[in-house]
């Protein structure tokens, strides 16, 4: 059972319901509004057009009616029947909806069917509704240990989140996704991942050096499958917990999911080994995953003392002239740019191609002759900054060098090493390296 007294306000319970039918209807299309914003014009969430859930298609409006504790059942139907009568069969009409989902947090079906009464009603208005009262919400929020134990149990650190929170926080890293499109290398992709969806594989890798655009392509084409998968899909952070206890208590068994790790190189072995473990007699788990193209062989490694053959590698192929000259033109929004060979000569990945363009966009002293010199400069004053900043003793190491010993083992699984140079040259202790690794 659940402690609806947790979800006291309405604002709480409008979040619930559409984190819900987030999940349920596994659609990037579905739009929730956020109650902390401002109004939502009688929408508190809608998927338009390509909506189907429980055998119902088209378009779904959820609206979301919250009654203090202890309400009873006669009087939440009161109250729900007047604002269906004034209000919410209107906005049904307005947004041109095929189905209404009204939640309420009270039991409706008690001694007299509420649920039914007011199901009854909307038909005779020719309006296609479901009363999604507590026990009706209860029972699929359960399926879902990732809603109980974030707004139920209170737990903070959980280490699964959506597809859509992830990604949330990456917007601004991110381009937009027209900008670093290109068609062949998304077919190649997406069809390999199609497949893997399918298939018995257990596993998929993207393996691709830093720079290529990994997390830009991922994003592609989990959001545009993810109502294709048949599974619910779930990001897996930094591990703070036991994979076992993540497996245990944050999935539910019953379910099929899709995890995903993003930049698997940030993982520490013995964490990757009972990941792929775990995935590996999980039945109704698939993992997919990125990672640099250095540690393919650490992977494949696992995968054969594992006896796991299941599984598909892809690996991202070098970006032609043709694509990164594209590439550059859209990043600078200009047609043609002096000495842009050389550029793409030189900078031949999407990142560099990124720092690049927003560097010459932002400053018109820059040329393509000292712009090496130019990034270069601005990112060892940025790390001097940041460690001067946090380190208030005087340090006689040289910076530019530990930044320099820094980068070359970065993409590696050596964040304990990373911890260590810092600690053993600068003489400080592990809670100001924690600072600066943070703050970096």
């Amino acid at each position: 059972m659940l402690d609806w007294s947790k979800i006291d306000t309405w604002q709480k319970f409008q979040r619930l319901c559409n984190a819900l039918f987030e999940l349920e209807m596994n659609s990037t299309d579905f739009k929730p509004s956020d109650p902390n914003i401002g109004g939502d014009g009688g929408q508190d969430g809608i998927l338009r057009h390509s909506g189907n859930y429980l055998g119902k298609t088209g378009t779904f409006l959820i609206q979301s009616k919250h009654h203090k504790e202890g309400t009873q059942p006669k009087d939440a139907f009161d109250r729900v029947k007047g604002e269906l009568e004034n209000k919410e069969f209107k906005n049904y009409k307005k947004f041109e909806a095929d189905w209404l989902f009204v939640c309420v947090n009270v039991s409706l079906n008690t001694t007299v069917d509420y649920r039914a009464e007011l199901e009854t009603m909307a038909t005779a208005a020719n309006i296609q509704m479901v009363v999604c009262d507590k026990e009706w919400l209860e029972i699929r929020i359960l399926k879902h240990p990732y809603l109980s134990k974030a707004w139920f149990d209170g737990v903070q650190n959980l280490s699964i989140e959506t597809p859509a929170e992830y990604f949330s926080k990456y917007e601004k890293e991110l381009r937009p996704a027209e900008e670093l499109f290109c068609e062949s290398r998304y077919n190649d992709l997406n069809s390999k991942f199609t497949n893997f969806l399918i298939s018995t594989d257990k596993f998929m890798g993207i393996f691709a050096p830093g720079g290529e655009g990994k997390t830009h392509y991922l994003r592609n084409i989990v959001l545009n499958h993810v109502q294709d998968l048949g599974r619910e899909c779930y990001f897996l952070k930094d591990l703070e917990k036991k994979v076992s206890d993540i497996f245990e208590h944050e999935l539910n068994s019953e379910n099929q999911y899709l995890l995903v790790v993003d930049d698997l190189d940030k993982w520490l072995q013995a964490d990757l080994r009972s990941l792929l473990k775990h995935t590996q007699h999980a039945q109704k788990i698939k993992l997919l995953f990125t990672s640099r193209i250095a540690n393919d062989g650490i992977f494949k490694e696992y995968l054969e003392t594992l006896g796991i053959t299941y599984h598909c590698l892809h690996y991202f192929s070098n970006w032609s002239e043709t694509e990164l000259l594209e590439l550059l033109h859209k990043f600078t929004c200009k047609e043609r740019l002096e000495d842009e060979k050389a550029i793409v000569e030189r900078f031949n990945k999407p990142f560099y191609l990124k720092l690049v363009a927003d560097t010459l966009n932002k400053s018109s002293a820059v040329s393509t002759q000292n712009i090496v010199s130019f990034i270069v400069n601005r990112e060892k004053t940025l790390f001097r900054n940041i460690v001067s900043g946090i380190i208030k003793n005087d340090m006689s190491y040289d910076l530019d060098l530990l930044l320099l010993e820094i980068s070359l083992i970065l993409p590696t699984f050596q964040a304990e090493e990373i911890q260590n140079m810092f600690i053993k040259h600068l003489k400080i202790s592990k809670e100001d390296v924690e600072k600066i690794i943070e703050a970096l």
